[in-house]
């Protein structure tokens, strides 16, 4: 709608101020104008209430266009939790026509605060931390929860349509406009009209708006949890049209928020599967998407295997809440007084997400694997392999696992890795979003540098650490001339054999990651090679050890 146009329309409704509709509703303000109607502030004549009105515009050819609108909108109070109306969700008290004007009309309940597009309007840098964000979001998800599990689909989720309600000094977020919802049972929304704002909207629902469920409401709710922690959408961009933000969805890669320290790989790993183009890939209904969230935002637990220990006998022990798995648990990150409440019954520990720790434990890779696909071990976000003789065929057998999808940290320390196996990890497709990758006191050797440097399963590494893998100045050169200095964050080179060729030929690399963290320490190198790789790379990357 043009600026001229809208003033028009506000012109239009400031002069039905205290007009009295349908006899009992006096308008008193205007809150707001659109495209399809009006939004009054009102005064129930009868009963004395404040309200909020929408009058629909509603004329001629719209006139079954509003009907749907207000008719669909009803469907906000059919959301429920434990037999009343939802409290996060916008409550409707009457719905008519006015008898002299022919408007169709839906009055709802008066708010006072603003949207959620407004609230982080005023933040720093327009985001929030997750604790803020969970605040704010967790009440909607609850809210769609109970939505979805009465088969009703938003289908237009955004922070326009997120009010933070300030009445009574609380903050609480309420659910807004319903007016394209999609109801178990009935569907007034013709199968081929496209509906939604693009930026929200989930991939499928740019073909027709019948084949949008409750997965779509999860994209949306998605792309809304990654705008509050980055302060943008994942697909931003200045063509806003329908046909760009679709191309921009299909081609393009959604930025991590956790290479950078954004959010946690717990949490980016819940945001990932949430924004899956494939929607049988997604969470099913917000309902697993909140349980999904609550875990991830809770320390993970950090699992140390005992050495022998089989599969099943972990599992028992898991199940029952085993004095031994409880001790050998450690929550990651946590407060006094954490664990213990964790860990005082087995349920403690349900939805968490976990680190596993294997450490000289005489796992072969079967093994591993046995415990890695543990039903009860799903959630997986760390793995830290140390001191097994897995060998080349070890580690390419564990890489192929689907359960390693959600990893985003890998540790592979003297597991005696080579240029093959170095190949394996490069290739392995479960590995895609893989943040942090060490392979600390391995061999992999310049030609294992040349596998891991080509962007393929790899291409979300944001660290990388190849200290003690027998390093020379060749494979400085392949690092080099690779695409890994431009995209790392951290590289750890120490404890190798680089010598002067390898520090020159990483000196003369003209753009590193401008946050790099760059390690060459003890690489046998001359006291002329080390100052002139000092003078060369202090100013292109942030922290450097020589």
């Amino acid at each position: 709608m043009s600026r001229s146009a809208r003033k028009d329309l506000q012109d239009a409704a400031r002069r039905r101020l205290g007009q009295v509709l349908d006899g009992k509703y006096r308008l008193e303000d205007v809150l707001g104008v659109g495209a399809s109607g009006s939004v009054f502030r009102a005064a129930n004549t009868l009963s004395g209430r404040a309200v909020a009105l929408k009058v629909f515009h509603g004329h001629a050819a719209e006139e079954a266009q509003a009907r749907r609108f207000v008719r669909e909108a009803m469907a906000s109070n059919r959301v429920l939790r434990n037999g009343q109306h939802h409290p996060n969700v916008i409550e409707s008290y009457d719905v008519g026509r006015d008898p002299t004007s022919g408007e169709l009309y839906l009055v709802q309940e008066l708010l006072e605060g603003e949207t959620l597009t407004q609230h982080v309007e005023i933040e720093p840098l327009r985001r929030v931390d997750v604790g803020r964000a969970m605040a704010l979001l967790g009440p909607v998800l609850d809210a769609m929860a109970c939505a979805h599990a009465l088969g009703i689909v938003h289908r237009d989720l955004k922070p326009d349509n997120i009010f933070l309600d300030r009445r009574g000094g609380a903050v609480v977020p309420k659910v807004l406009d319903f007016g394209v919802a999609q109801l178990a049972d009935a569907r007034v929304t013709p199968t081929h009209e496209l509906l939604g704002t693009p930026l929200y909207m989930p991939p499928e629902a740019f073909t027709s708006a019948s084949v949008v469920d409750a997965r779509g409401d999860v994209w949306a709710l998605g792309v809304i949890l990654y705008e509050l922690l980055s302060g943008a959408t994942p697909f931003e961009g200045e063509d806003s049209a329908p046909r760009a933000v679709l191309q921009r969805i299909t081609s393009e890669a959604i930025p991590s928020l956790a290479g950078v320290g954004g959010v946690t790989p717990a949490v980016w790993n819940v945001l990932r599967r949430a924004l899956e183009r494939d929607p049988d890939r997604r969470y099913a209904n917000a309902e697993e998407l909140q349980a999904a969230l609550q875990g991830a935002v809770a320390p993970a637990c950090s699992l140390r295997i005992p050495p022998g220990m089989d599969a099943q006998t972990l599992r028992e022990g898991l199940l029952r809440g085993a004095k031994w798995v409880r001790d050998a648990v450690r929550l990651q990150g946590s407060r006094p007084g954490d664990e213990a409440a964790a860990q005082a019954e087995p349920e403690g520990l349900a939805g968490r997400w976990w680190a596993l720790v294997f450490q000289r434990s005489g796992h072969d890779a079967d093994g591993i694997l046995d415990v890695v696909t543990l039903p009860e071990l799903a959630n997986l976000v760390e793995l830290q392999v140390s001191g097994v003789a897995l060998g080349n065929q070890g580690v390419g057998l564990l890489v192929q696992c689907p359960r390693l999808a959600t990893v985003a940290s890998l540790s592979l320390r003297g597991v005696g890795l080579g240029p093959s196996g170095a190949a394996a990890l490069a290739r392995a497709p479960a590995l895609a979003g893989l943040q942090r990758l060490d392979l600390e006191d391995n061999r992999v050797g310049a030609a294992g540098v040349r596998e891991l440097s080509v962007t393929g399963a790899l291409a979300s590494l944001q660290w990388l650490s190849l200290a003690d893998n027998a390093l020379d100045a060749s494979a400085g050169a392949a690092l080099a001339s690779s695409g890994l200095p431009r995209r790392l964050l951290r590289l750890d080179l120490g404890r190798n054999n680089l010598g002067d060729e390898g520090l020159r030929a990483l000196g003369q690399v003209a753009a590193w990651h401008p946050e790099a963290w760059l390690v060459l320490a003890r690489n046998n190198a001359s006291r002329h090679a080390v100052d002139a790789a000092a003078a060369a790379l202090r100013p292109k990357v942030r922290k450097l050890v020589l």
